[in-house]
């Protein structure tokens, strides 16, 4: 195996060990796996960092080509470096942090194949370009990238309407009709949305997947499971539910404010009359935005929800006299 080792600067660095620990990329004793991660963000990407080199290169050759220059291939090659550096600041940008990894067989065998690439930058260089490409990103696309093998036969499945084996990263079982991916909202994380084999609405993290089998066992949706599916997916994937809550809340001047300014799980209305404000989503995404609204929102209905938010108050207003 091969030892790579990439110098960064600070903020780089700190976005990967979040990514590798948030990607449930770790050894068994909890401490986050660099080699794998690495090898994994190699692997699942570099195809695609190639060709967007190749493609600047193309554009920026179809500027030399009537140049007969003797040096056309190193001025082709330092400009498209230069081009996928931060800040176009290769020369004196101040690297702090360091990244060692040892490349997979697999993945020396790809490095080696790569001699034309590499031919003008180091290996230092040349994984610093993929790393930051790779940063450059949304953070849902990076989850997909990291988890390449486990979305893309997920996707397979959903194509073909096949029930799926998943194996979690907590070791737990279960199996799935997959019906879509989709991300969170807030482009944070991307979710495949289904029924369980015991008819159960589920939605389950892509990181969350260790090992996905697709089974020969097919299966078909109604109507209004498809309907439900949808629903969800405009109100939040992340927020799956067996049956939709219809609530009707009253906002004051200071809860309009906290609404609009609030954006993590937010649930979408489908209708608002002056400050009354009415929802189908799930139960306990609306109880997870408004619980912290107290006074400035009033739950009109349902009676389930205007109990489970007044038994929170009260137990978060005990836990404040305990302190006292």
């Amino acid at each position: 195996m091969i030892k790579i080792k990439v110098n960064l600067d600070k903020d780089k660095y700190e976005s990967l060990i979040i990514d590798m620990s948030l990607f449930n990329i770790i050894k068994k004793d909890g401490i986050i796996n660099k080699n794998k991660f690495m090898n994994l963000l190699f692997g699942n990407i570099y195809d695609t960092y190639l060709q967007n080199i190749k493609s600047i290169k193309t554009t920026i050759d179809s500027t030399f080509g009537k140049y007969d220059l003797s040096y056309k291939d190193s001025v082709i090659n330092e400009l498209s470096i230069l081009l996928f550096e931060p800040n176009n600041n290769t020369f004196s940008q101040y690297y702090d942090k360091s990244l060692t990894f040892y490349l997979s067989d697999k993945n020396e065998m790809t490095l080696n194949e790569l001699n034309d690439t590499l031919k003008y930058q180091s290996y230092s260089l040349f994984f610093r370009k993929i790393i930051y490409h790779y940063l450059s990103m949304p953070r849902y696309i990076r989850e997909q990238i990291i988890h390449k093998q486990v979305f893309e036969e997920m996707q397979i499945a959903i194509n073909k309407k096949h029930i799926v084996k998943l194996q979690l990263y907590n070791d737990k079982i279960t199996s799935m009709k997959p019906y879509k991916y989709d991300t969170t909202k807030e482009e944070i994380y991307t979710f495949v949305l289904g029924k369980t084999t015991t008819n159960r609405v589920a939605s389950i993290k892509l990181s969350k997947i260790k090992s996905i089998l697709i089974t020969n066992n097919s299966f078909s949706f109604s109507n209004d499971e498809i309907n439900l599916f949808n629903e969800i997916i405009k109100c939040g994937i992340n927020f799956p539910c067996d049956t939709l809550c219809n609530a009707e809340i009253i906002l004051s001047k200071e809860g309009i404010k906290m609404y609009n300014k609030k954006y993590l799980n937010k649930p979408v209305p489908y209708k608002v009359e002056n400050n009354h404000y009415f929802f189908k989503c799930s139960q306990y995404q609306l109880f997870l935005f408004f619980s912290t609204f107290q006074n400035e929102a009033k739950i009109v209905s349902p009676a389930s929800l205007v109990n489970k938010i007044s038994n929170y108050y009260n137990l978060y207003n005990q836990k404040n006299q305990d302190i006292d």
